[in-house]
């Protein structure tokens, strides 16, 4: 049904949303603080992926996670043994952010390159610990593009389709995506 799958696109939005939130701000912080002379060659292995189609990246990930797959190999060398194009959430969900997290990255560089830091050392000289300073300071600051970043990167992972086609294959990991693909190609097709 329908609400199932909103639900579970949902979900999944959500989760990789909050696992590209986890990967990327440490990223974009590192790049606009620490970065320096390695900035623009850190910056240029972030968009490098953008300069390969979107359906290729999904295609070298399906080899990747396979059964004779590198992730596959590696993971039997320490016993475990996983099926990661089997229908699994988890699958579809890394996918997601793998495929949209580039995009999370580059506002909130943008966005926090500009901050004043002058700020967080003047929050620091007044007695405010790191993480005081870090979440009174540079949350507040960098808050405009956390919302775009979050925005740029859950409008297409809502209407993804490709990720759950190529990585998982199953009605019980589909997405609104796929409903919205499918009804679009069976209504095209000519009626006899």
């Amino acid at each position: 049904p329908l609400q199932g799958v909103v639900v579970r696109t949902f979900i999944y939005v959500l989760i990789a949303m909050a696992t590209s939130f986890a990967l990327g701000f440490p990223i974009a912080y590192y790049l606009a603080r620490h970065a320096g002379k390695r900035r623009l060659m850190l910056l240029t292995l972030i968009v490098l992926p953008f300069w390969v189609n979107y359906l290729m990246r999904m295609l070298a990930w399906v080899n990747l996670l396979s059964p004779s797959g590198f992730a596959q190999r590696a993971l039997s060398f320490f016993g475990v043994n996983y099926n990661w194009l089997d229908g699994s959430p988890i699958t579809v969900i890394l996918g997601l952010v793998y495929g949209y997290v580039p995009f999370l990255i580059l506002p909130l560089y943008a966005t926090l390159e500009r901050i004043d830091w002058r700020l967080v050392d003047a929050a620091r000289d007044l007695g405010a610990t790191s993480r005081q300073a870090f979440r009174l300071v540079t949350v507040p600051l960098a808050s405009a593009g956390l919302v775009a970043a979050g925005i740029l990167i859950a409008l297409p992972m809502f209407g993804d389709y490709y990720t759950n086609d190529l990585l998982s294959r199953s009605p019980n990991t589909e997405m609104l995506g796929n409903q919205i693909d499918f009804y679009i190609n069976n209504s095209s097709e000519p009626q006899n």
